[in-house]
């Protein structure tokens, strides 16, 4: 009958290519993980040991090419996920794109359409990007232009006004036609992209979060999973930074839908256009989900990863590492960012591998060339100048204000989801979109600064001021005193953080990694400046005496790249990865100390502030069962019987009566399972499951009237035996006495991990974090089964205590 079930069906098994050998385990078969479940770490490992001792058993030259072969698969997914149609490729196409329509919003190339305004009328750019050869023009005709800035009115840029017959004069509802073309530019890309985040609709089933399920005041005997009394809701994949749900991915959660080929493609056009659109919003984060979804994809390819979700986690690193590899243009960062930020399990492998992955994906990147200038990112900077030691208490005073910043963030970004929800704003996105949009776009249009994108500023903050560079009104000695330059940068710092708050939650792709950058870069320049004006003006003071006389010895654009680090970090919590992305963004070890100093006091004073970083705060807010590895729970109750203990009813399983009914009627939940027991003794665990598909096999077979059975070890049967579920049952169910019995042992767990019901809960949570355990069962000192603890209501009770 078994095999009945297994072969009718086979491609709900999730072991279904080794189903013997693992049936010998005895750690049970399993079907395929449902929608917001959790993965069982201990299985996996256990199915992909016995994958290579099969390998490893063929003998001769065929087992020793076999065996190279496979080991050759990690290298070969990293390179697709790397190269081919990874991170490096997508983050080229989506930069080419998000700078040409960029532009395109105000106006055209007489030249060529899909000709950038730079290189309609450049100002001899060093090298011509692969936009420039889509256009099929002669290249040298561009070249010949010069004497023009990105800024400077030229005969073969046409504005869209000036095409529709407008002048400089002209007002339309009293305002600029230059401005209203703008904004209806800016709002029509806006509204694509809210349309096109709308194909990554997904039903979904609400919240998972067992804290507001049935009570969490105590570890109880129950089989875990959501909320009780779950409302069916639709869900955007594509929509937000993507970055929190990756996290509880990578940690072992599963969210069917969320890397697929569907969310990602619709992500990067959405991105695309979203950015171009000019929304205060940041692209990092949002390349780094694209860039899992590629791993996830790829992974596809290979049975080995296609068939193991724990193996699969361990591509989707690697591809978070050349996400933010080609966000920031910084491999060996990227590396350290997936190790200490989104990585729940990462092994050394893992690491040897993310490097690969970072590696291939900058060089794509590099080769792509899309911005032309030979850069990885937009705002990649050098400098050449060392730092004083009077510089380090300004470096400290903004990474306090910055860490001060990131707190007082991750909380108000908390209390604006809160508002947002109670005023339903999520049920109009579009009238949402278009409204921030334009407004977006109105406040904007005043500076030059804020018109252009997040990365062109933050490139600009970062530069430093040499010869007659203007870099937009940014240096001093141009038609600017230092007061103006001080009150344009403050007004831009008020901006943008006004303009974060209205964006943050609407349904476009966004991210927090620009926007801090943002904030801290402005704040950091303006320290840098009043710093730059102290030493000028008081060059004899004892302060500045080692400052060189025949160069500037303070460089805003250090403090502002200062200041960028101690936001971000304040707002993430990053630290070893951020100083590695900053010290690759500028190619200057000397300011490694500086950029150290500051984000230790930023995180400091973020963790003071608000213990959560803003992915935590999203992932709490969400409600998804995160088991933060880094985090440090404090339990008042020091084991389950001082804890509380939870009622375990017997219930006999008839087939006449489906699961999903008893499910509801015993408080079970997917996610969970059964005790099995002989007389009150545990000896085995059977999920959900894979106790729901062996009943859909039966009734598909129209055989209703049958009785589940187990076998032992040995091979004998298990007469009097039980099904425990936690929830509590009256056990007065009967089966018929001439039904016909199924063997479901090879789904069963044949040795569930347990504990006694006086160990420590210090130890539960370590077994939980460290081992990935799914389900623990507990059991009393005679053996006597007491009940379960699973990961979701232990997360739920955690989070109780911590609350408590």
């Amino acid at each position: 009958m078994l095999g009945a079930i297994g072969s009718s069906r086979r491609s709900r098994l999730y072991d279904e290519a080794d189903d013997e050998t693992l049936y010998r385990e005895g750690n049970g078969l399993r079907v395929w993980y449902n929608d917001y479940t959790t993965i069982d770490w201990v299985h996996d490992y256990v199915k992909e040991r016995v994958r290579i001792r099969k390998v490893r058993s063929v003998g001769g030259w065929r087992g020793w090419w076999t065996a190279k072969m496979d080991s050759m698969q990690a290298y070969v997914l990293i390179a697709i996920i790397g190269e081919c149609i990874s991170a490096g490729t997508i983050s080229s196409l989506v930069s080419i794109t998000q700078l040409w329509l960029t532009d395109v919003k105000t106006g055209y190339c007489a030249d060529g359409l899909f000709l950038r305004k730079k290189y309609c009328c450049p100002a001899a750019p060093p090298t011509l990007p692969i936009a420039l050869l889509i256009n099929g023009g002669d290249a040298a005709s561009f070249l010949l232009r010069n004497g023009t800035t990105p800024d400077t009115p030229c005969d073969a840029w046409i504005p869209w006004e000036v095409a529709a017959g407008a002048t400089a004069t002209t007002r339309v509802l009293g305002i600029p036609a230059a401005q209203l073309v703008f904004m209806l530019g800016s709002a029509t890309l806006a509204l694509a992209a809210v349309l096109v985040v709308s194909l990554s609709a997904t039903p979904s089933n609400g919240r998972y979060s067992d804290a507001a399920a049935a009570g969490v005041g105590g570890v109880k005997a129950d089989v875990g999973g959501g909320a009780a009394g779950k409302k069916a809701k639709i869900v955007y994949h594509a929509a937000g930074s993507g970055v929190p749900q990756v996290k509880t991915i990578l940690g072992g959660f599963v969210i069917r839908g969320f890397l697929g080929l569907r969310t990602m493609v619709v992500k990067s056009i959405a991105l695309t256009l979203a950015v171009a659109s000019g929304l205060c919003m940041g692209q990092q984060g949002p390349l780094v989900h694209i860039s899992c979804c590629v791993g996830n994809v790829a992974s596809r390819l290979f049975e080995k990863y296609a068939t193991n979700e724990a193996k699969r986690r361990e591509m989707m690193s690697a591809a978070a590492a050349a996400g933010v590899s080609v966000a920031f243009g910084a491999p060996i960062g990227g590396v350290l960012f997936s190790l200490e930020e989104v990585s729940y399990y990462f092994p050394s492998k893992t690491m040897w591998r993310s490097f690969i992955c970072a590696l291939v994906a900058a060089v794509t990147l590099k080769l792509i060339n899309p911005f032309g200038r030979g850069k990885l990112v937009t705002y990649q900077v050098s400098y050449d100048h060392d730092w004083s030691g009077f510089e380090l208490f300004p470096f400290l005073l903004i990474g306090l204000v910055g860490g001060a910043y990131g707190g007082w963030f991750v909380k108000a970004s908390a209390q604006w989801a809160q508002m947002r929800q109670h005023f339903g704003a999520q049920k109009h996105p579009i009238s949402e979109v278009l409204v921030i949009s334009l407004l977006t776009a109105f406040l904007s249009y005043g500076s030059v600064l804020t018109r252009i994108s997040n990365n062109e500023l933050i490139g600009n903050l970062f530069s430093e001021c040499n010869g007659d560079e203007d870099l937009r009104g940014l240096c001093r000695f141009v038609n600017m005193t230092l007061t103006d330059m001080m009150g344009t940068l403050c007004g831009i710092l008020v901006l943008k953080i006004f303009l974060t708050f209205i964006t943050l939650g609407i349904r476009v792709p966004s991210g927090v990694f620009g926007l801090s950058m943002v904030v801290g870069a402005c704040g950091g320049r303006i320290v840098g400046m009043v710093m730059d004006n102290l030493q000028k003006n008081n060059p004899e003071h004892w302060l500045f005496r080692g400052c060189p006389a025949d160069r500037d010895c303070i460089i805003p654009g250090v403090y502002a790249m200062v200041g960028a680090a101690a936001v971000l970090s304040g707002v993430t919590r990053m630290t070893v990865s951020l100083v590695v992305i900053m010290v690759e963004l500028t190619g200057a070890l000397t300011y490694v100390i500086p950029i150290m100093c500051a984000i230790m006091v930023a995180k400091w004073i973020a963790d003071f502030i608000e213990p959560k970083s803003i992915y935590e705060s999203q992932i709490r807010r969400n409600g998804y069962p995160y088991l933060d590895h880094k985090h440090e729970y404090h339990v008042k109750r020091r084991s389950r019987r001082e804890g509380g203990r939870g009622t375990a009813g017997v219930v006999a399983v008839d087939v006449a009566e489906r699961p999903s009914r008893r499910r509801a009627d015993r408080g079970a939940r997917e996610d969970g399972g059964f005790a099995v027991l002989y007389g009150h003794i545990l000896v085995g665990y059977i999920a959900f499951n894979e106790l729901n598909h062996a009943y859909n096999q039966i009734m598909k077979s129209q055989n209703i009237n049958c009785r589940f059975y187990f076998r032992r070890p040995d091979g004998t049967d298990l007469d009097d035996l039980d099904l425990v579920v936690g929830g509590g049952g009256d056990g007065d169910d009967a089966v018929s006495d001439n039904a016909e019995e199924v063997d479901l042992t090879a789904f069963m767990d044949q040795a569930p991990l347990s504990v006694r019901s006086h160990t420590s809960m210090e130890l539960v949570v370590e077994l939980f974090i460290k081992l990935g355990v799914k389900t623990l069962c507990v059991v009393e000192d005679d053996g006597t089964f007491a009940g379960f603890i699973h990961k979701k209501r232990l997360i739920g009770w955690l989070l109780d205590e911590d609350l408590s």
